[in-house]
C-alpha cells in the first residue's frame, strides 16, 4: 500500500510537467491551452508512466544489425531502467543477465536512425523492411556510448521517450539538495537487501565499504545507535534504521570537522553553533574576499541556506543538520555547508557563466574552441569515427570542428582517419549532426576544418550534400574587395562557415586562387594551359605541360577561409589576404616561435589572419601538448583532441568555460591592437605568488583498479598551466585522517606569472598508484 501511495504521488508531480509542456506547446503555437486540452495531456503522461512502471518489451539493436528481445522496466524512482531478458517467438535472444541504465548519466534520448547503430543497419533494405524510422529511439549516455531500442509501435515508443526527457530535464536542473536526496534514497535502497524497508548495523557496514569510508565497529556502532536505531517485535536483538535514522546515520558520518573548525572561527556567539549576520560578513570580507558584503545580502544568503525555521526567524545561520523527508522539505542539509557548496562559492565565477565580451570584433581577434581529428572517440590508429564525436564536441561548445573526407567505396565520401585502420562514418551523417546540434551550445558560428582527399565527383557530391542539408546556416558571402577584415561572430551567428583549399582556373581570377602549392597536380592535356595561368604561385619548377586542380569548383564557391601553406612572417606580411588561413604542427610552432621576439611577430600576424596549430601526427594515442603556449603568441584555432582527458585537454575546456560558453574568447587588447606597445607590455608584467589550501574533499570516486573491499587513501596534486616558467606541480603529503593541507606555487626565479594565460587543475590519486 505505502508502495501505491508513493508511485501516486510521483505520477502527481509528473501530471504538472505534462501540464507545463502543453501550456509550452499551445503558446509556441500562438494559443493559450484550454483546460481540456492541459487535462488531456496529464492523462495521456500519467498513463506513459504507468506503462512504463509496469515494464514493455523493447529490440535492442546491435552494429551488427543483430535484434535482441528485452524487457524494460521503469524503477519507481525514476532514476534507473531495468533490463531483463526476455524471449518473443520471432526474434533470437540471448541469455543476458538484468542490467541496470542510470538516468542520472543519459545526455539526450535521441528518436529515428540517429545513431552510429542505427546508420549501420539503416543500410540495409530487409532492416528497414522490419523496423520503420518512427518506431526507434536511442539513449545518449554522457560518456557517448548508446542503447539503440525499437518499439514495437509508434505510440509506445512516444511513451519511452516523453518520460525519459522529461527525468533528463529534471535533472539537468537539480540543485544539490535534489541530488543528494536522490543519491541517499538510491544507497538506501541498494543497502537494504532484505527489502524490508529497514537497515541492520551489517547492511550499514557493507554500505560503509561502497561508499569508500571506513570506521571502526565500535564507532559506527556509535553512530547507528545515536542516530535512533529502533526494534522490531519480529527481533528485538537486532537493531534496525528506518529511512530517517539512515539520513541522521550518514549526516553524522559525513560531518566535516574541518568545516567545522572554520565555522567556529568566525562564531561570536557563546555556543559557537550560529553565526549571526555580523558573523557571515566578517566571514565573506575576510576568507572569502568578497567586495562590501552587506548586512541585508546576509539576510538573504541566511535566509536561503538556512534550513531551521526558528534560526532564520532569528537571522542565524547554523551548522546544524536537517535530516527528515515529507514531501514538501529537503531530506538532507546542512546551511553552512550548503551554502560552501553553492555555485556562487564556485572558483568559476557566475557572472562568467553568460556571454558579456564584446561579439562585434573580427574573428581574427578571437580564441576559437577548436578541435583535432573530430570524428574520433579514441586512438588515431585503430580508433572508432562516430557522428557521436562531433556531438559532444558541439554541445561542449566547439566552433572549429575537422572533417577528413575521403572517397567512399559505394560512391558516397566518407569521413576517417586516412591510411590508417580507423573506420569510416558517412559525410552526410557528419553534416546532418552539424545542422541538429550546431548551435544548442552557442548561436555563434562553426568553422568546419575540411581535409580534402576525394576526386572531383564526390567533391560534387560534398557541395551538394552541404548546400541541401546547411541552406541558408551555409555561409556563402565571399570576400570582396571592399573587405579588410573577417566578419565578427555576431555578424554570423548561425553560420557555417567553411575553411578549405581553393579552385584555381584563370575562370577565378587571382584575387580567389589558393596560394599553396599543394592544390596543384600536373598531368597531361585535360585543363587549361599552363601560359594562361597566372597566379604567380606556380614555380618555375613545374613541368610545363598542363595544370590540373584537385579541387571542384563546385564545392571551392562555398570555401570562404583559403587554406594555405605558411612559409614565413615576411612571405605572410607581403602576401597576406584576411581570409587566407595557415596551419601549423606543434613542432613547426616550437621551432619558429618559442622566443618572445619571434612570437612578438606572430602576433602581429594573428591580428589579421587565423593560423590553426594541431598536435603532431606521432601522438597516435590522441593525446595532446600544452595550449597555452600558442594561445599566448595568439593563435585563434589552437586544436586539441577533445576525447583526451588529461590536464592539457581540461585547462583547455576550462578556458572556453569563459564567456558563457559560446566557444569564442576575445584575445587581450595587445594582441588585437597594433598601437600597444608589446615590449612595454611585457616589461609592466608584475610578479605573483599563487597559495592554494587544499582543506578537504568528500565522496571521491574509487580508483577503478582498486578492489571493491579496499579503501582508497588518497593524496591531493595541484598543477599550474601556463608558460613553462609558470608551469608547476605539487601534491599533498599522505595522511589519514588529515586536516589542512597547504600547498605554495611561486617561481623561484621570481618570474612574471600571467595570469590571463593561468589554470590551475587539482587532481587527486590513490597511495601507491598513479591512478586518479
Amino acid at each position: 500500500m505505502a508502495h501505491m501511495a508513493l508511485t501516486a504521488v510521483r505520477v502527481l508531480g509528473f501530471s504538472k510537467k505534462a501540464r507545463f509542456l502543453a501550456k509550452q506547446r499551445k503558446e509556441k503555437e500562438g494559443r493559450a491551452p484550454a483546460v481540456a486540452d492541459v487535462h488531456f495531456e496529464q492523462i495521456e503522461f500519467d498513463k506513459s508512466v504507468q506503462v512504463l512502471l509496469k515494464g514493455t518489451v523493447l529490440l535492442k539493436v546491435t552494429a551488427a544489425k543483430n535484434l535482441y528481445s528485452r524487457l524494460y522496466v521503469l524503477d519507481p524512482d525514476y532514476q534507473t531502467i531495468y533490463c531483463h531478458d526476455a524471449s518473443p517467438r520471432f526474434y533470437p535472444t540471448c541469455q543476458a543477465k538484468t542490467r541496470a541504465i542510470d538516468l542520472s548519466a543519459l545526455r539526450e534520448v535521441r528518436t529515428g536512425y540517429k545513431t552510429d547503430v542505427f546508420h549501420i543497419c539503416s543500410k540495409s533494405r530487409s532492416f528497414t523492411g522490419r523496423i520503420p524510422e518512427e518506431r526507434c529511439f536511442s539513449l545518449i549516455m554522457s560518456n557517448g556510448s548508446t542503447v539503440n531500442l525499437v518499439a514495437p509501435s509508434v505510440d509506445l515508443c512516444k511513451c519511452w521517450v516523453n518520460v525519459i526527457q522529461y527525468v533528463i530535464g529534471k535533472s539537468q536542473h537539480e540543485d544539490r539538495e535534489d541530488r543528494l536526496e536522490r543519491w541517499l534514497k538510491k544507497q538506501f535502497r541498494l543497502a537494504d537487501t532484505s527489502k524490508d524497508g529497514y537497515l541492520n548495523f551489517n547492511e550499514c557496514m557493507t554500505l560503509l565499504g561502497h561508499l569508500n569510508l571506513f570506521f571502526s565497529c565500535e564507532k559506527a556502532l556509535s553512530v547507528f545507535m545515536d542516530a535512533g536505531a529502533i526494534t522490531r517485535d519480529d527481533d528485538p536483538t537486532a537493531p534496525v534504521l528506518d529511512a530517517n535514522g539512515f539520513y541522521r546515520f550518514y549526516a553524522s558520518l559525513a560531518e566535516r570537522s574541518e568545516i567545522r573548525e572554520l565555522f567556529e572561527k568566525y562564531s561570536t556567539a557563546p555556543s559557537k553553533k550560529y553565526w549571526t549576520t555580523s558573523d557571515l560578513q566578517m566571514f565573506l570580507l575576510t576568507s572569502q574576499r568578497e567586495d562590501k558584503e552587506t548586512i541585508e545580502a546576509c539576510e538573504f544568503v541566511i535566509e536561503t541556506f538556512e534550513p531551521v525555521d526558528e534560526n532564520r526567524e532569528q537571522k542565524h545561520f547554523s551548522m546544524q543538520v536537517s535530516t527528515y523527508i515529507s514531501d514538501d522539505k529537503d531530506v538532507f542539509n546542512i546551511g553552512f555547508q550548503s551554502y560552501l557548496l553553492n555555485q556562487r562559492q564556485f572558483l568559476f565565477n557566475p557572472k562568467k557563466d553568460q556571454v558579456y565580451q564584446d561579439m562585434s570584433q573580427p574573428l581574427s581577434h578571437y580564441f576559437i574552441a577548436s578541435s583535432h581529428n573530430t570524428y574520433l572517440l579514441d586512438n588515431q590508429l585503430t580508433g572508432t569515427s562516430s557522428v557521436e564525436a562531433y556531438i559532444s564536441c558541439l554541445l561542449k561548445g566547439c566552433r572549429c570542428v575537422e572533417i577528413d573526407c575521403w572517397d567512399g567505396p559505394s560512391g558516397e565520401p566518407v569521413v576517417t582517419h586516412g591510411h590508417t585502420f580507423t573506420s569510416r562514418i558517412l559525410f552526410k551523417d557528419v553534416v546532418a549532426v552539424i545542422r541538429d546540434y550546431g548551435f544548442r551550445a552557442s548561436p555563434y558560428p562553426i568553422i568546419l576544418s575540411i581535409e580534402n582527399h576525394c576526386s572531383l565527383d564526390q567533391q560534387d557530391l560534398m557541395a551538394t550534400c552541404l548546400r541541401t542539408c546547411l541552406g541558408s546556416a551555409l555561409y556563402f558571402d565571399l570576400p570582396s574587395s571592399t573587405d579588410s577584415a573577417l566578419p565578427s561572430p555576431e555578424k554570423l551567428r548561425g553560420k557555417v562557415i567553411l575553411k578549405g583549399k581553393k579552385f584555381i582556373g584563370i575562370s577565378r581570377g587571382d584575387s580567389e586562387s589558393s596560394k599553396d602549392d599543394d592544390d596543384l597536380i600536373v598531368e597531361p592535356a585535360r585543363t587549361v594551359p599552363v601560359e594562361d595561368v597566372t597566379d604567380t604561385t606556380i614555380h618555375e619548377k613545374v613541368n610545363v605541360r598542363r595544370v590540373l586542380s584537385k579541387i571542384s569548383e563546385n564545392f571551392s564557391s562555398g570555401v570562404y577561409l583559403h587554406a594555405v601553406k605558411f612559409r614565413s612572417l615576411s612571405h605572410a606580411k607581403e602576401n597576406e589576404r584576411f581570409y587566407e588561413m595557415s596551419s601549423l604542427s606543434e613542432t613547426k610552432f616550437r621551432e619558429g616561435f618559442s622566443e618572445d621576439v619571434h612570437m612578438q611577430g606572430l602576433i602581429g600576424h594573428c591580428r589579421r589572419q587565423l593560423v590553426r596549430i594541431y598536435p603532431d601526427g606521432l601522438r597516435t594515442d590522441s593525446s595532446n601538448y600544452n595550449p597555452i603556449p600558442m594561445l599566448r603568441a595568439g593563435c585563434q584555432i589552437v586544436a586539441l583532441n577533445y576525447q583526451d582527458k588529461q590536464p592539457e585537454t581540461r585547462a583547455y575546456k576550462a578556458l572556453f568555460m569563459d564567456n558563457g560558453g559560446c566557444g569564442y574568447l576575445l584575445k587581450p587588447e595587445y594582441m588585437r591592437k597594433e598601437e600597444v606597445d608589446f615590449e612595454k607590455f611585457v616589461a609592466g608584467r608584475k610578479a605573483m605568488v599563487l597559495s592554494v589550501t587544499v582543506i578537504s574533499a568528500q565522496q571521491l570516486p574509487k580508483p577503478g583498479a582498486i578492489d571493491g573491499e579496499d579503501i582508497a587513501d588518497p593524496y591531493v596534486t595541484v598543477q599550474v598551466f601556463g608558460c613553462q616558467r609558470d608551469c608547476k606541480k605539487e601534491k599533498t603529503t599522505f595522511l589519514k585522517n588529515n586536516g589542512y593541507r597547504h600547498v605554495e606555487l611561486y617561481d623561484k626565479a621570481d618570474n612574471a606569472l600571467e595570469p590571463a594565460t593561468l589554470f590551475l587543475y587539482v587532481e587527486y590519486y590513490e597511495q601507491d598508484s598513479d591512478l586518479h
